[in-house]
């Protein structure tokens, strides 16, 4: 029997992609988005009997004191009998390590493994590199993080941790099949990690750069006690394919299968709903997200909105969540291009919302316009049949006035894109996908899936797929 497991994340994109990990392995998984309320959060016994908990605690942009309040809350709430995964950001955003440094009194040896390989995310030398290219020399670094160190160990080390780098020499022998190299290699790591833990280390963090060093990792600690996981969807997709007795895909990039590829497959009944429209809002500013809606643009049909930072800032966002789609009668009192949008909706012409860049943008100030935009759109969901959302401030955004609480989570469709639906019997169906993950064309695949869904024969694109989009 697989241990329960709770899964503590800062995002809410992160948090489904986790839990997509091992909901392909049939396990049964709620992710739950924390609310203000006291009342919003579900009681021990609502979880009880439950593989997975996953908590989007949506604590990246609050005060690091704040954060690492908020991880002993929830892992006080949900943690009992439970391993415990951390869930971190592949490019070191947001406060981990001070939520690290709060959770490791109660937890033990913190193992960490950022890599998330299947998305160009690797750690070698104790650095993080993106694509090939070291993190800190990256745009988004730069522009929000120029003066800080950016490497993980170094990181635990301001927050007040003994923390360690394991380098890669560990995992030499395990390359390619089971050998008795690799059980050596297993070996040696399972030593390390149990020498680390009587010295007193609090940290280790793992140099990675295959799924098959994630695979070796995660099978070296099987059965010790007194440590807890902090990485990304990475180390998620290994822990869960060890758990259910599978192994992940050794090659190196290569997505992992979809769970199905039929509506029945998936549990999926068609959507019975008068309404047809999919709404794509793309709150990221990052160049792949850039790309990844033009792809939409040339591919799908969809019509793009590009609403630039001034036209957000001089919409009064003020009880927008109390407002309705704007109808023909009453389009004067509305913006131009919130009107356009509305009336997409309303011909189901599938629109693609995304935030252009102007003289006001300012990337630091990406979440701010994330939200406006967001309030901007509320009125326009009880139309809408289904969304794609990228950027994990823009779901909690675009779902919390809706009064979503909790996911259910369906599928993943490629790694970092997750279908879920909404609890409640008019909850509709949604996409999450962080800004940065994906190629040109992830968007467009989600779309599609969506799409076809709606049509009556959902079918989840795959890679394979991006032949018969013309982009």
């Amino acid at each position: 029997m697989a241990i329960p497991t709770l899964i503590i994340a800062d995002d809410l994109t992160g948090a489904a992609d986790c839990a997509a990990s091992f909901v392909v392995h049939a396990a049964d998984c709620v992710l739950w988005l924390s609310q203000p309320e006291a009342q919003a959060h579900p009681t021990r016994t609502a979880t009880d009997g439950v593989d997975v908990v996953v908590v989007d605690t949506d604590s990246r942009r609050l005060h690091p004191a704040v954060a690492a309040k908020t991880m002993l809350a929830t892992l006080s709430q949900y943690g009992q009998g439970r391993a415990v995964f951390k869930k971190m950001d592949s490019t070191l955003r947001g406060h981990w390590a001070t939520e690290v440094a709060a959770l490791q009194p109660q937890l033990g040896l913190a193992l960490i493994a950022p890599a998330f390989p299947a998305m160009g995310r690797l750690v070698r030398g104790g650095h993080v590199w993106v694509h090939g290219v070291a993190l800190a020399e990256t745009d988004t670094w730069q522009l929000e993080h120029a003066d800080c160190d950016a490497r993980p160990q170094a990181m635990l080390q301001a927050a007040g941790l003994q923390a360690e780098r394991v380098a890669l020499d560990w995992f030499d022998a395990q390359e390619g099949q089971y050998t008795d190299k690799q059980a050596r290699a297993v070996q040696a790591l399972r030593t390390h990690v149990r020498a680390a833990q009587k010295r007193g280390c609090h940290a280790l963090v793992f140099d990675c750069e295959s799924d098959a060093h994630l695979a070796v990792l995660v099978q070296a600690v099987q059965g010790l006690r007194d440590f807890f996981w902090v990485g990304s969807g990475g180390l998620a997709q290994a822990l869960a394919a060890q758990r259910y007795a599978l192994q992940p895909n050794n090659e190196v990039g290569q997505p992992q299968p979809p769970l199905s590829t039929t509506a029945e497959m998936m549990g999926l009944a068609p959507l019975k709903t008068v309404r047809q429209a999919i709404l794509t809002v793309v709150g990221s500013m990052s160049a792949v997200a850039k790309a990844q809606v033009d792809s939409m643009q040339r591919s799908c049909g969809c019509a793009v909105h590009r609403i630039t930072a001034a036209q957000l800032y001089a919409f009064n966002v003020s009880g927008a969540h109390e407002s309705v789609v704007p109808e023909p009668a009453s389009m004067h009192e509305h913006p131009d291009w919130l009107c356009a949008i509305a009336q997409d909706v309303r011909l189901g012409v599938d629109p693609v919302v995304t935030i252009a860049s102007d003289d006001q943008s300012d990337p630091v100030q990406g979440p701010q316009l994330a939200r406006r935009l967001a309030q901007a759109l509320a009125g326009l969901m009880p139309e809408v049949a289904a969304l794609v959302l990228t950027g994990g401030e823009t779901a909690r955004a675009v779902l919390q006035p809706l009064g979503i609480a909790r996911l259910n989570v369906l599928a993943q469709v490629e790694p970092g894109v997750v279908l879920s639906r909404g609890a409640g019997a008019h909850a509709p169906l949604i996409i999450t996908k962080a800004g940065a993950f994906g190629d040109a064309q992830s968007l467009s695949r989600a779309y599609v899936a969506l799409r076809q869904h709606l049509q009556g024969a959902m079918s989840v694109a795959t890679p394979a797929d991006a032949a018969s989009i013309d982009v």
